[in-house]
């Protein structure tokens, strides 16, 4: 999953064409290390989504605007809004059902 910083959020998530899934994680965050695999692996099966990740610690502004609290926390883009928010570690099975509404369905 790609970086993303306060500087090129908008340009890369808001803009995009595509739903975007945005992890907002930090680099001491045990869960987020954890998440971070199964969130890439479900965007790598589903090309009809983006997937990328954004250190709080170095990116304040853009996790303050959307109210981040906790880590981690995912949250799918859509349309320059944020459609669905995402918090904790989960499991595979559990991110793919949260996130089914944007996944188009496997050949």
């Amino acid at each position: 999953m790609s970086p993303v910083t306060d500087a090129n959020f908008q340009q890369a998530v808001l803009k995009s064409k595509k739903p975007v899934v945005v992890l907002f994680a930090a680099d001491w965050c045990g869960p987020c290390k954890q998440l971070a695999p199964r969130l890439e692996g479900i965007v790598q099966q589903h090309p009809e989504m983006l997937g990328v990740k954004l250190n709080v610690d170095e990116n304040p502004a853009t996790a303050a605007k959307y109210g981040i609290r906790s880590l981690p926390t995912v949250v799918v883009f859509q349309k320059g809004k944020a459609a669905k928010t995402i918090t904790g570690a989960k499991s595979t099975t559990a991110l793919e059902k949260d996130l089914a509404k944007f996944l188009t369905k496997k050949q």
